[in-house]
């Protein structure tokens, strides 16, 4: 029984990331895709240091390389709020590949993650 009321404690201290992302042809060769992310959790010291770092990664599921990565630290402020990132990718596969995977992958605590298939077959890139 103790050991249930711990982990009913300690179950606040996981993050829980929900994520939004929007895809926007710019050229042939070239894709924008901004994310909207946001990730709630209780800030304590003895558990996640005053902050929580957070890894983005953008992945080709069919030739298995790394398209985009970027890595942020959260911090007591941006706790439970929106944070916008948005970039290019560009494409140098000649037509891009129709499937890419987005992951979402806290830093330091195991289980978190957030994982999206993106298909590319219903998008028209200009020529």
């Amino acid at each position: 029984k103790k050991e249930a009321l711990l982990v009913t404690k300690l179950r606040k201290y996981i993050p829980s990331i929900k994520a939004t992302f929007f895809l926007q042809p710019i050229t042939r060769n070239t894709l924008r895709i901004h994310f909207v992310i946001n990730i709630d959790l209780v800030l304590k010291n003895t558990y996640n240091y005053n902050g929580i770092g957070v890894w983005v990664f953008l992945e080709d599921q069919i030739c298995d390389t790394l398209v985009f990565f970027y890595y942020l630290k959260i911090k007591g402020k941006k706790i439970g709020r929106n944070i916008q990132i948005s970039t290019q990718v560009p494409f140098f596969d000649n037509p891009p590949s129709p499937y890419y995977r987005l992951r979402i992958v806290p830093d330091e605590i195991y289980g978190a993650d957030l994982e999206f298939s993106i298909s590319l077959t219903n998008i028209f890139f200009s020529s």
